[in-house]
């Protein structure tokens, strides 16, 4: 199979599983990655509404503490 992507080789095919988690956060579907003080760090949002990307919580980087958090998996 042929692949033509802008993406490195270590993005497609990570060389280890790493701990993020799809979940639905405040109504928005987000990928999260567990710290090492047990909070989760948002490292992506899905969304189709732009108005989305422009709220600063949603931003990469943002730890969300003790919040109800549901797995959308």
């Amino acid at each position: 199979m042929v692949l033509y992507t802008p993406l490195s080789t270590d993005e497609i095919y990570p060389a280890q599983a790493s701990q993020q988690k799809t979940i639905s956060y405040q109504g928005r579907t987000i990928i999260v990655e567990e710290t090492e003080h047990h909070q989760q760090q948002i490292l992506q949002l899905i969304s189709t509404d732009p108005n989305d990307y422009l709220q600063t919580n949603f931003t990469p980087g943002t730890v969300i503490n003790n919040e109800p958090i549901h797995d959308d998996m």
